[in-house]
Formats: C-alpha cells, sequence, structure tokens
C-alpha cells in the first residue's frame, strides 16, 4: 500500500513538474507589453548650404508625417527584439502631395545608440524616400548585459545619395528594461524548463507502461 501511494506522489509530482514546465515556456516566449512612441518633425531644421527649392518642397511635405518608434518594454534577457523606426503619414492629415508638387528625394539616416547590445544589421540605417512613399527600418537587438542603459536613435536628413553632411531632425529616447531570471539568460532556463518536462513525461510513460505490465 506504500509502495503505491509513493507510486502515485511520484506521478502527481511528475504532472506537476510538466505544468510548471509548459507555463514558464508559455509565459517566457512573450517580450510583453510594447512602448509605441510619435513623435512629429520639427517646424524648421534647415541648415545653410541647402537648396532652397528642395528644402522647401521637403519642410511643407513632412508636416504631414510623422516617426512611429516600436519595441518590447521589457524583452527578455538572452532573448533578441526588434526596435522599430517607420515613417508614416499623420493620423487625420489628408497628403497635399498634389499640391505641392513632387518632393525631391531624401535618405531617412537613422543612427541607434545603444551601449551592451549587438545590433543587426548594423547600428546606422540609410532608408531612401521619395514622398508620399513611406517605409521603416528595424534593429534586431540582443543584450549582452542584464543592464542596459538609457540610449536614444538619432534621425537625420541627406539630401541625396552623394550628400556629405546631413541634417539632423529629431533624437528619439529608447528606454528598455531588459527581464532576467537570477541574472540567467532566458534561453538556459528554457532549455532546463524543456529538460524539466521531458523528464517528467518520461516519468509518466515509464509508470504507464509498468502498470500495464503488472495487471
Amino acid at each position: 500500500m506504500k509502495k503505491k501511494k509513493r507510486i502515485d506522489n511520484l506521478q502527481i509530482v511528475s504532472g506537476i513538474v510538466i505544468f510548471l514546465s509548459f507555463l514558464s515556456l508559455i509565459l517566457t516566449s512573450s517580450d510583453g507589453s510594447t512602448i509605441e512612441q510619435t513623435y512629429q518633425f520639427p517646424e524648421s531644421y534647415l541648415q545653410d548650404g541647402i537648396d532652397p527649392a528642395w528644402g522647401d518642397a521637403i519642410n511643407k511635405a513632412l508636416k504631414e508625417y510623422q516617426i512611429d518608434v516600436r519595441y518590447p518594454a521589457r524583452p527578455w534577457y538572452g532573448k533578441p527584439f526588434i526596435l522599430q523606426i517607420t515613417l508614416t503619414e499623420r493620423d487625420g492629415e489628408i497628403n497635399s502631395t498634389e499640391e505641392t508638387g513632387n518632393p525631391a528625394f531624401f535618405i531617412l539616416d537613422t543612427n541607434l545608440d545603444l551601449k551592451g547590445v549587438e545590433v543587426e544589421p548594423s547600428q546606422r540605417l540609410l532608408l531612401p524616400i521619395q514622398l508620399p512613399q513611406t517605409g521603416f527600418v528595424q534593429w534586431k537587438i540582443l543584450a549582452n548585459t542584464s543592464d542596459i542603459e538609457s540610449g536614444r536613435v538619432w534621425i537625420s536628413l541627406l539630401p541625396g545619395a552623394d550628400a556629405k553632411n546631413s541634417i539632423p531632425v529629431l533624437v528619439l529616447p529608447i528606454t528598455i528594461e531588459v527581464r532576467t531570471v537570477c541574472g540567467l539568460k532566458i534561453w538556459i532556463w528554457r532549455v532546463l524548463w524543456v529538460g524539466f518536462g521531458i523528464a517528467g513525461i518520461g516519468i509518466l510513460i515509464f509508470r504507464r507502461v509498468k502498470k500495464t505490465k503488472d495487471i
């Protein structure tokens, strides 16, 4: 009787381990809440030496556009996440490119300044734009430490592919809180939880087979 009770307790513990393992895998599969911020282009940012016709067209056209920023608020330590910068039309605005003509071509120059991380494809990304075209750039980021300092994204405009100097227009603050369990990377915990789950399933199958043989 005591042996049977011990076997039943082992099966119960195995079931609990399996449940907790799968629950932990599910909870750590998502980065949780997402930070979404919107920034408007400033009224004036053009520098000396820029073609006035190009400057007026871009300055007027970009009043109808905005920069949207999206990234996870609390990514897991050891799990890559995406930071995305999007050029899009402002909500409720009517595109007036027909009235202003076709604005000059420009390049959206984005530079990620964030310490303690690995970045793909590179910290600086260039996005060619011909309004009313919109588009986005994104970085794949992997934290090298569980304590990331606040960073920023520098947004500038390049008048063309041959331009030597960019025109700074926006500085976007980036604040990321990296989550960790006992200071270990999350993939280590996920491997352990998978191992515990497999072990629990193995014990249940073994007890079921043994019980069948004993009948």
